[in-house]
């Protein structure tokens, strides 16, 4: 079994006055990719742009990167990093922001269609080298993508996964007290991916002893961050256990993959263009619920964790263990969605959606009737 990590991981109270001090030393010019005018009008964002604007020759900034971002606005944005010639790349916002700039780390040299890269064009054997580096702060913790090898993009209304190992952010450094937005239950949401990542890294087929260390640390990390961050709100303490938790859910993922409850929020998040912890949390249950007689005695202790930290019956099982959560930090998680076409056509666009890579590794295959009876339960 090989175990390989190439991104950097800096987590400390310093860790803007870190990645300034280091793009300074070793670059003349970077391009900063962020998302909407909360994160541009972030502390975060502010410090790390004035401080580098006085210490490096050229700064350009490319703003306004979507939320589940789309393959129009990726193209134009490498069109416009392509004419400045960046040394670097520094990423700064949630999770879709580094998606975005891995993915512009590449077209900056290489004029690929987003299609080519794509896993299902076998887009890993096209990506030779990425020879911008990528440095990450992300302003909220859960996707785990800021030290990922892959990257979601929508292309029409599809999300499409592009993954290679030239991928890998160069670091991520989290600021624990620049982390997190004044929306808790958006907060809530994106860190329930890690909980996520790591609970089907756990019950992967390709599950091994490293997933198992770094899943069960994911685990219990997250439940606890999300507890105290629904009860008492945003702090440098929580931001701090959740951007471990994130951490341990996509190391954790890395040697080991993701499932169905991922797989089928695919489909949600590239039709309808629903937030990625949101989509999750909208069919985990129901996934848990048909997993439960293959993953049963790793659940268990699962039910354990959640009894424990949650405090509730020793003899809730996980699907209701995992909805009784969500119902308490993250009550309004059904509420503005778009409807969801469950006609026919729909459905059948749903479950041809959710036969995605993210598929590969579920401990079973869901059957067409138990994708529908998963969409049909939310």
């Amino acid at each position: 079994m090989d175990i390989h990590f190439p991104t950097k991981i800096h987590f400390a109270d310093d860790a803007v006055e870190k990645v300034v001090e280091y793009i300074s030393a070793n670059f003349s010019s970077c391009l900063i990719i962020t998302g909407g005018a909360r994160t541009r009008s972030s502390s975060l964002f502010v410090e790390i742009l004035r401080s580098l604007r006085t210490k490096l020759s050229s700064v350009f900034v490319i703003e306004g990167i979507h939320s589940n971002p789309r393959e129009e606005e990726i193209i134009q944005a490498a069109k416009d990093a392509r004419r400045h010639g960046p040394d670097c790349i520094l990423s700064i916002g949630a999770g879709s922001v580094h998606d975005a700039a891995k993915i512009i780390s590449v077209l900056i040299n290489d004029e690929f269609s987003i299609e080519e890269l794509t896993v299902e064009s076998q887009g890993y054997n096209k990506i030779k080298n990425v020879t911008v580096p990528l440095f990450c702060v992300p302003s909220i913790v859960g996707t785990g993508t800021e030290i990922s090898p892959a990257s979601l993009i929508r292309i029409g209304h599809q999300k499409r996964i592009v993954f290679s190992p030239h991928l890998y952010p160069k670091a991520a450094y989290y600021s624990f007290q620049h982390i997190g937005s004044d929306d808790i239950e958006l907060n809530v949401l994106a860190a329930f991916d890690s909980f996520v990542h790591s609970l089907e890294a756990l019950t992967s087929q390709r599950a091994n002893l490293w997933a198992e260390m770094y899943a069960l640390a994911g685990i219990k990390n997250s439940l606890e961050g999300i507890k105290r961050l629904s009860d008492s709100g945003s702090s440098p303490s929580v931001w701090k256990q959740l951007s471990h938790a994130s951490a341990q859910g996509l190391l954790a993922v890395a040697n080991s993959s993701v499932g169905a409850i991922h797989a089928l929020s695919d489909p949600l998040s590239g039709i309808y263009d629903i937030h990625h912890g949101r989509a999750l949390a909208l069919v985990a249950p129901k996934v848990l619920s048909i997993n439960y007689e293959v993953c049963a005695e790793r659940y268990h202790v699962v039910e354990g964790l959640m009894s424990e930290i949650l405090v509730l019956p020793r003899s809730m099982r996980i699907p209701e263990a995992v909805e009784a959560f969500l119902d308490n930090v993250a009550p309004s998680r059904k509420v503005g969605i778009p409807e969801i076409d469950l006609s026919e056509q729909g459905m059948a666009r749903l479950v041809a959606e959710s036969r995605n890579p993210d598929m590969e590794g579920a401990p079973k295959t869901l059957t067409d009737d138990e994708i529908k009876t998963a969409f049909r339960s939310m």
